[in-house]
């Protein structure tokens, strides 16, 4: 249900800032941070689409932060966008059986909204589990 998945990605928030609040500040690192930002920011406008936003096939490239970006600069908008993302989650309880509504994914097709949400957060953890 959508409270679980609410309660998944705040727990992975605080995962993954325990991850990067403890790696040196390489382009590696930030280039992964970079990533996982940008791609959550991409998929909050796809979860917006139950909530009435129109669909855009967009890639991810715009909703990524600026290259030059630090880690001290990267850390709490990842922390901004993951809280962004659970507001999102959140006003979806709003929408009726939002669960059974499917958005499309670029490269996976069609995904429930409960996908989307585990998606995001697997995403994150998935990619970050490297940096040093």
């Amino acid at each position: 249900d959508l409270n679980t998945l609410s309660e998944q990605l705040e727990a992975g928030e605080t995962t993954i800032l325990d991850i990067v609040s403890n790696v040196d500040d390489t382009p590696a690192n930030r280039q992964k941070l970079s990533h996982v930002i940008g791609i959550e920011r991409w998929g909050q406008k796809r979860l917006q689409v139950p909530l009435g936003e129109p669909l855009r096939m967009e890639e991810y490239n715009e909703y990524r932060p600026k290259r030059e970006a630090s880690m001290s600069e990267l850390i709490p908008l990842f922390s901004e966008t993951r809280q962004a993302t659970v507001a999102i989650a959140n006003q979806l309880t709003a929408v009726p059986n939002v669960l059974d509504q499917v958005v499309e994914h670029n490269d996976m097709g069609a995904m429930r909204i409960g996908t989307w949400l585990a998606y995001l957060d697997m995403h994150s953890t998935y990619e970050l589990r490297n940096v040093k």
